[in-house]
């Protein structure tokens, strides 16, 4: 499958789950949607800045149309080059787990789904169970039952937790997905950059403390 067709699957859904909100006027919102995300992530390095609120059925759409095949395709170039320095294959087993830190939007599960599809003769991977990890719970429906339309020969197994990286209280008794592996941090990483030295380096800790 391309990852334009991996997105689509998400994005039938979530269109239909914003018409429900807004009914006619849901093709405005989305555009109302995307023109907003664009000033917000054009102000990532202002700290004053308000997060980005991704309840709104209209701005998930808007952010899978416009950002994740983008984002996935950067994270299968990104794996390609990992297994250029590895020599070979990434994954050792038939069966794998991969957690994604700030993963809600999907691009990182796509990327995965994408460059194992390009190398399914060489990795052998049969299942995937990936935890995507992220603070915003309306991500949830997203992605979890993808599953159920792929048509690729993996087993997926879609997990969403709910993780806030500042509070430990949403991770700690919540480990398993430390088990991994494969970590993906596109979303988190990119976020963690937009801070400045100090900002960053405090983050920096707080994710040691995770996978510690």
């Amino acid at each position: 499958m391309t990852i334009f067709e991996l997105v689509k699957l998400a994005l039938d859904d979530l269109y239909a789950e914003a018409a429900l909100t807004y009914g006619a006027k849901v093709d405005d919102q989305i555009r109302a949607r995307i023109a907003y995300l664009s000033s917000s992530y054009g102000d990532l390095t202002n700290a004053g800045r308000k997060p980005v609120d991704y309840k709104n059925p209209a701005t998930r759409f808007a952010y899978v149309f416009k950002y994740v095949a983008a984002h996935g395709d950067y994270l299968v170039q990104g794996l390609k080059r990992l297994r250029t320095k590895l020599g070979g294959n990434i994954f050792e087993n038939e069966s794998v787990r991969v957690s994604c830190v700030g993963g809600g939007p999907g691009s990182d599960i796509i990327g995965v789904l994408k460059y194992l599809d390009e190398h399914k003769q060489d990795e052998g991977v049969r299942k995937i169970t990936c935890y995507l990890l992220d603070r915003e719970q309306a991500w949830a429906d997203t992605w979890t039952e993808l599953d159920a339309s792929l048509k690729m020969k993996i087993q997926l197994n879609a997990n969403f937790q709910g993780l806030d990286v500042a509070n430990s209280e949403s991770w700690r008794y919540q480990r398993k997905f430390l088990q991994a592996d494969l970590f993906t941090m596109s979303y988190f990483v990119s976020e963690v950059y937009s801070l400045d030295v100090a900002g960053a380096g405090k983050h920096q800790i707080i994710l040691a403390g995770i996978v510690q």
